[in-house]
């Protein structure tokens, strides 16, 4: 029976290791794919400006960052991650191609128009 207990414990210990083992790989991955993709999808910084159209949007499918960045290229060709939130109900999620970005320079409002729709952000400033 006490050997039985102890076959259990240990099991319990061996889960709990190798769970804590796989969030933190998965934790090293998600830095190193953020680290990649802010070489080519610099974050947007508050002294920028933006008035252009989104050509592209590019998330990838495997990462668990959060839904408030945005990889975007706009019709310059410049590429952006983009870090803003907002109080309404949506979030960066809802950005597509074709969609206006407006952003003046050292201003933390980011206004994105869908047609009609009009949508406010507010930006992150991403100081490292």
């Amino acid at each position: 029976m006490n050997n039985a207990l102890n076959n259990r414990i240990i099991a319990i210990i061996i889960a709990i290791v190798f769970i804590f083992i796989v969030f933190y790989i998965t934790g090293i991955n998600d830095a190193n794919i953020e680290a990649e993709l802010l070489k080519e999808y610099p974050y947007l910084k508050l002294s920028d400006s933006l008035n252009n159209s989104i050509t592209s949007i590019y998330y990838p499918a495997d990462w668990r960052g959060a839904t408030i960045f945005q990889c975007i290229t706009i019709d310059n060709g410049k590429k952006y991650t983009i870090s803003a939130s907002t109080k309404e109900r949506y979030n960066l999620e809802i950005l597509k191609a074709n969609m206006k970005i407006l952003k003046k320079a050292d201003n933390d409002t980011i206004k994105v128009f869908d047609g009609s729709k009009k949508y406010i952000f507010l930006y992150f400033d991403n100081k490292e």
